[in-house]
């Protein structure tokens, strides 16, 4: 629903009548309604034609209720009068959000396993850690078996019908201690997709740990190689 809303502009000295496209049912008790509003303000310093935010303080009027929530737009600028206008809202996050810092070598090496990393670490920012932890486990695989496949291009069909385990297993004798990151993390992350747990010392941040260690290692070797191709040209 469309409504005008006196706003405040941080640094400006007046507030300004700003339409909203507001939500009209409740998160919360997910009832339609007419909002209260509670509050208006800009998220960064008014500057004249350039674009902001604003966050505005929303009250469920139910009795039932009564819950408050924040809508957020983003404001853009225009030529003549600025911020009278959006409908553009945007998704508000009160978690941190988590972002993939893993090498950029590995990523870009292995794109499939950074789309499924990054959508695992997506699920863990809206607090679903039993879907993380799978998908962690998934994205796990996917670097075992690809790092592996660049290792022994040879045994690309073999490495990619067996079991996670004997991969690390036969694929990855010559690091030792890559292959003692790689099966402490499936240890764990098995635990994710069990019924029973076996390792309740250890969770997610064990895994994650396990597998950027692991990426870093494998940074390392990618530029290595790199390396190697350079010095053989010179």
């Amino acid at each position: 629903m469309e409504k005008s809303i006196k706003t405040i502009l941080k640094g400006a000295r007046d507030p300004e009548n700003i339409t909203y496209d507001l939500s009209d049912q409740c998160p919360h008790c997910k009832v339609s309604v007419t909002p209260d509003i509670i509050y208006a303000i800009t998220s960064k310093k008014y500057e004249y034609r350039k674009s902001n935010y604003a966050a505005i303080l929303v009250q469920c009027p139910s009795n039932n209720c009564s819950q408050f929530y924040i809508d957020y737009f983003h404001l853009p600028a225009t030529e003549s009068s600025i911020y009278k206008k959006t409908s553009r809202k945007e998704k508000y996050f009160y978690k941190p959000i988590l972002s993939n810092d893993l090498p950029n070598e590995v990523n870009e090496k292995f794109p499939e396993f950074n789309e499924i990393y990054s959508q695992a670490i997506q699920a863990e920012n809206y607090g679903l850690n039993q879907i993380a932890g799978v998908g962690y486990r998934k994205a796990l695989e996917f670097l075992v078996k690809q790092y592996s496949i660049h290792l022994n291009p040879e045994n690309k069909e073999k490495i990619q019908k067996e079991f996670l385990g004997a991969t690390i297993k036969n694929s990855l004798g010559d690091f030792k201690k890559l292959q003692s990151l790689f099966e402490a993390a499936t240890w764990i992350g098995n635990d994710e997709t069990h019924f029973v747990r076996k390792h309740e010392d250890h969770d997610i941040a064990s895994m994650k740990k396990f597998i950027k260690s692991a990426a870093t290692f494998i940074s390392a070797d990618l530029d290595a190689d790199e390396a190697i191709k350079f010095t053989k040209k010179s």
